[in-house]
This record gives structure tokens, sequence and C-alpha cells, in this order.
């Protein structure tokens, strides 16, 4: 600074060789990164002697602890619409699947079929689109990832340090497909 205002020197001369306070800078874990947590974590730092005061963006992790209930329940919501709609769906396609093939099932009915024969074919149809469908998707999402992704990295947004992105875990996929074979 000195050496930036060589002609106006008089101007650092009632200053302090470092003018600027002492400052901490704090990393909170991430299961401590909570509105909560936060506070009681400053109330505790006011307690020490010599800590003039505390920049945490209070008001921003509000905010923040806000959004991200809302965007919670949001989810919650849609999730159970969505539980709501796929039962809708797989009652009514079973409900038209058997109606199609009612004579087919009253013809076996009459030759001596049993319950399990006449079910079994609807429980393979059913396990096989189940399958197929929780394969298309993950196959869609795996896509729509890559697709993304490519569009990051050539606009630069994926240099962002805090940025990672990556696909499903292994171990979520099979659920996925289990869960729609299970359908």
């Amino acid at each position: 600074l000195k050496r930036m205002l060589k002609n106006q020197n008089g101007i650092l001369d009632n200053l302090s060789p470092n003018p600027l306070p002492q400052a901490i800078e704090i990393h909170v874990k991430r299961e401590y990164q909570n509105s909560a947590s936060i506070e009681n974590l400053v109330e505790r730092l006011r307690t020490y002697p010599g800590i003039n005061d505390i920049e945490y963006g209070d008001e921003w992790v509000q905010k923040f602890t806000t959004i991200f209930s809302f965007l919670n329940l949001v989810g919650l919501l849609m999730t159970g619409l969505i539980i709501l709609a796929t039962i809708f769906i797989i009652s009514n396609t079973i409900k038209l699947s058997i109606y199609s093939r009612i004579d087919e099932i009253e013809i076996m009915k009459l030759v001596g079929a049993t319950e399990g024969f006449i079910k079994f074919p609807f429980f393979l149809e059913g396990l096989f689109q189940g399958t197929l469908g929780s394969l298309t998707s993950i196959g869609l999402l795996f896509t729509l990832y890559r697709v993304s992704t490519k569009w990051l990295i050539n606009h630069r947004f994926l240099e962002l340090s805090f940025l990672s992105l990556s696909f499903l875990p292994q171990d979520l996929i099979w659920m996925i497909i289990l869960a729609g074979a299970l359908l």
C-alpha cells in the first residue's frame, strides 16, 4: 500500500503496522450445517473474550434452511402423488389385461385349470414389463446424465470445485430394477 501511495505517505502515518483485525475462518462439518447447530456454535463463540464480531450470514442460513424445508415438503408431496398415480395406473392396467383375456380365462376354468396356472402368465408378464420399464427408465436417466454433464463441461460449469456429478450408485440401480420387477 505504501508503494501504491508513493506521493501520499501522510495518509498511512496514523495506522498501526497491521490495521486489519485478526480473523478466523471456521468451516463447519456437514452434519452440523443447519441453522440450530450454527446458532449454538455462534452463541458459544460469543462467550470467548476478544471476539468482537461474528459474521456467518444468519439471515442467509435461515432462508436457506427454509427453502430446503419447503423443497423437502414439495418432494414428499410429489412422491405421494406419483405413488398414488402409479397404483392407479397399475390397477387399471391389470383390470384391462384381465378383461381383454376374460374369454381365455373362462375357457381355462372350464377345462379345469387351477388358479395358479391361470395367474402365472399374468405374473410373468408383470415381472417382464416391470423389469423392462425399470431398465428403460435407468437407460433414459443415464442418457440424460451423460448429455447434461457433457453440456455442463462444455459450458465450464463443472470447473467449480464444489460441484461434482456422478450417476446413481450401483446398489440403487439394482434396487430400482428389483422394485420394478416386484411391482
